[in-house]
């Protein structure tokens, strides 16, 4: 039961992340903010690997629970 309630949250969270991953990749796209703010834009790409790592890691999960 708790892993089909796992398996039913992650697209959501997956979603999320990519959401996110999205705008993030977005700003970084402007050059600008390097320039402007580099601690902002440091901040930026550290969290954009971080949701990298996670993206994969739910979706490694949700393959593994899809084929219970």
């Amino acid at each position: 039961y708790k892993e089909q309630r796992e398996l039913e949250a992650l697209p959501a969270l997956i979603d999320a992340l990519e959401q996110e991953q999205k705008a993030i990749q977005a700003e970084l796209a402007d050059g600008d903010l390097y320039a402007s703010d580099p601690g902002r834009a440091q901040q930026l790409a550290v969290r954009n690997e971080a949701i990298e790592e996670e993206l994969m890691t739910a979706l490694e999960r949700w393959d593994a629970l899809g084929q219970l």
